[in-house]
């Protein structure tokens, strides 16, 4: 009777260690295809553009607009770079869009570095290199889709534009004269006065407090969305906090629908520029 207890018992104990090292097994399995929420992860794998889509005018922002159509391989990738405009002819005029994440996100952050090529296209002949990393992102799209914008331009990346009839809150100090377009803009101030903006017009832009890009070399971007607030920062350096973005149609404007998530886009703008590690990491 002895020997069969202290037999039972060590079946017992046997099956136990099995458990735990099958348990243990499969939680390994499952933390390598489904990484944790904490964790950085790729969000363009820099080999092809699974999870992405293409948006593209034909000329001039004009129709008819070409889906996951790329003729003259605006979006390129080179050696696990992302290279927008790499073989088109300076000074013509060329296709402007952007690139899309199939999914939709919220609660994240997010990362990339860029640096800017030597071409610019007749659209901006006289204007400043420009870029863009879109987020919340809504359809149907117009041109440019209904969004918030991290605006990455030469000498003024960090802005904030709202798109098409979006809405937000930020902070600011003064309006100030942009040296280029000669357009006033608000300035953002982390300590200025509350002020709503954005929605009448197809772009709207509000700037920040300094130059805090390079020209040459690259430069990171990194944004905090939380629902419907985000905050931008340029090579680690504070350029932007906005809230309660929002939008509201023009057709009714009673009907208003907070943003809190959308897809994530990058700008094809008329200008050579090449992106990598676009990361992106998930919060609670």
């Amino acid at each position: 009777m002895k020997k069969a207890v202290i037999k039972f018992k060590d079946i017992v104990r046997g099956t136990i260690q099995f458990m735990f090292i099958t348990l243990f097994a499969f939680a390994n399995l499952y933390s390598q295809v489904h990484p944790s929420d904490t964790s950085w992860q790729k969000l363009f794998n820099g080999k092809d553009f699974e999870g992405w889509s293409t948006f593209l005018s034909t000329n001039k922002k004009e129709k008819p607009y070409l889906v996951n159509e790329d003729p003259k391989k605006v979006f390129q990738i080179i050696d696990g770079y992302l290279h927008l405009y790499k073989d088109h002819p300076t000074d013509s005029v060329v296709q402007e869009g952007f690139l899309y994440t199939n999914e939709e996100y919220s609660n994240y952050r997010l990362r990339l570095e860029y640096k800017w090529g030597d071409k610019k296209f007749a659209q901006r002949i006289n204007k400043n290199k420009n870029s863009g990393l879109f987020f919340h992102m809504q359809e149907p799209w117009g041109f440019w889709p209904t969004c918030t914008e991290c605006q990455i331009m030469e000498g003024s990346a960090g802005d904030i534009y709202a798109q098409n009839y979006v809405w937000f809150t930020t902070t600011i100090d003064s309006f100030i004269v942009d040296s280029q377009s000669k357009r006033s803009f608000p300035r953002f101030s982390e300590n200025g006065n509350a002020f709503d903006y954005g929605g009448n017009q197809t772009s709207m832009r509000l700037m920040n407090l300094k130059h805090l890009d390079n020209s040459d070399g690259w430069n990171k971007v990194e944004i905090w969305v939380k629902e419907n607030s985000a905050v931008f920062y340029i090579n680690n350096k504070l350029s932007a906090k906005l809230w309660n973005i929002r939008y509201i149609p023009p057709d009714n404007p009673q009907h208003v629908k907070s943003l809190t998530k959308g897809r994530i886009g990058l700008q094809a703008e008329a200008t050579e520029i090449i992106f990598r590690n676009i990361e992106i990491k998930f919060e609670n």
